[in-house]
């Protein structure tokens, strides 16, 4: 299985709010939520903050 990783929307976002935004990020609420355990937890977490990304 390939593993997902943050796209290029989410990694822009993420770099323009993390130090000095973070609590007003558009995409915060999907980049918070608790992962779990497991590779497929990550995995619905990665994809959960790319399609916030996506939604911005």
């Amino acid at each position: 299985m390939e593993r997902p990783q943050l796209n290029t929307t989410a990694l822009q976002i993420c770099n323009q709010n993390y130090k000095s935004n973070c609590g007003g990020c558009p995409i915060r609420k999907a980049c918070v939520q608790g992962i779990g355990a497991g590779q497929d937890a990550l995995n619905r977490w990665v994809t959960g903050v790319n399609e916030a990304a996506e939604g911005v």
